[in-house]
């Protein structure tokens, strides 16, 4: 049961793992363009301008967003 367990958690660990890192890459290297059919929030667009304002908040309503789904995917478990 604990192999099972230990298993169950590295793959799931590896695939958010995975996620979080797409994200962050995403975060801090965004194209400084948008293309036809890409959707992008204002705050990123704003980011991708240099507006340091714009960016921290991006970043921070990331986290809170990042956050509240820990939680959330938490409670089910």
């Amino acid at each position: 049961m604990f192999l099972i367990i230990l298993f169950k958690s590295i793959i799931i660990g590896g695939l958010v793992g995975v996620g979080v890192g797409a994200g962050a890459a995403r975060m801090f290297h965004a194209p400084t363009t948008q293309g036809m059919g890409a959707f992008r929030t204002l705050g990123e667009l704003n980011s991708c301008e240099g507006d340091p304002a714009s960016h921290f908040s991006f970043g921070l309503g990331f986290f809170f967003n990042a956050w509240a789904s820990s939680v959330a995917a938490g409670s089910f478990t």
